[in-house]
């Protein structure tokens, strides 16, 4: 069977993006994901792909997975473990950066494959086992346990956390930047430290969770610590939730609140007013953080600060 160019196009656009081939072939109505592999190959399309870091890639394909509604269970199982990988490649990239500031501050060699003995490699077996740690208990973390994470930090997440105590943050952001991944960890941090509750306002139930999903890698990645429940109590009695912006149990919550594509949700103006109810005391803060979308959304007036 022929498919049109604007076919090809369609599909093309949706490979880019990290679909896979059986998924372009249900979106298209295609006959055969086989098709999907052919073009790909024709047209060089994986050339493309291969430019991307390991990062970008995982960034794509949470992208896709995290705006589909209806989850199959096998892509609830994908998404989960695709953002524990992102998680672990920033934990092995900032503890590789901490060990190249380390070896320049003391100013020996690069270290090579075989030179340093189990200790210093960081294998297993070197030095003594720390206990498995209680589920949710953060009773042994400090704002000093936080420091290796936050050194590492990109230029602009370092602005964002310089301005964390301000009122009302409003970011107007691009796509994959890796905002998600540092409002988990600066709420997280938070809940850690103060006890305070955490609120995560999204359009929709599954966005919210992959905020929920994303704390749970930190916290086990990092800190070694199990983080179970939906809402999550941690052992300090610090609440973090996860909700839709058309919850019933939205209202009823205050604490610090994240609203999440805010200039993507329906009824802005009605969603202020709530969001403005649950952060009602003056040490409640709001971050509202989004993709930009059109002027003609209720949300555009008040990015504006109109």
């Amino acid at each position: 069977m022929a498919y049109s160019d604007e076919v090809i196009a369609a599909a093309k656009s949706l490979y880019l993006k990290r679909h896979t081939p059986k998924e372009i072939q249900k979106k298209l109505g295609l006959n055969s994901p086989r098709i999907v592999y052919y073009w790909a190959t024709k047209f060089e399309w994986y050339t493309q792909l291969n430019t991307e870091g390991v990062e970008d890639v995982i960034a794509r394909r949470l992208a896709v997975l995290a705006e589909r509604d209806h989850k199959t269970p096998e892509e609830h199982d994908e998404l989960d473990r695709l953002i524990g990988h992102h998680v672990k490649l920033m934990s092995v990239r900032n503890k590789h950066t901490e060990r190249m500031a380390e070896i320049a501050r003391m100013g020996v060699d690069i270290p090579q494959p075989g030179r340093y003995g189990k200790e210093e490699r960081g294998e297993k077996g070197a030095g003594k086992k720390e206990r498995p740690r209680k589920t949710n208990d953060v009773s042994g973390l400090t704002a000093e346990s936080f420091e290796p994470f936050t050194k590492k930090l990109f230029a602009y997440q370092l602005r964002l956390r310089e301005n964390k105590f301000r009122r009302v943050r409003n970011l107007l952001k691009s796509r994959q930047i890796g905002a998600t991944y540092y409002f988990a960890f600066e709420a997280f941090e938070d809940a850690v430290l103060t006890g305070d509750t955490q609120i995560f306002l999204s359009a929709s139930k599954r966005q919210a969770e992959v905020f929920r999903t994303y704390i749970v890698k930190i916290a086990q990645t990092e800190f070694g610590i199990p983080i179970k429940g939906n809402p999550v109590k941690l052992s300090n009695l610090a609440e973090l939730y996860f909700l839709a912006t058309n919850s019933n149990t939205a209202q009823s919550n205050s604490g610090h609140l994240y609203i999440d594509e805010y200039l993507w949700i329906p009824g802005f103006r009605r969603l202020n007013e709530v969001a403005s109810g649950m952060a009602t005391h003056k040490h409640w803060r709001i971050t509202y953080f989004s993709t930009p979308s059109s002027k003609t959304h209720q949300g555009y007036p008040f990015w504006v600060w109109r």
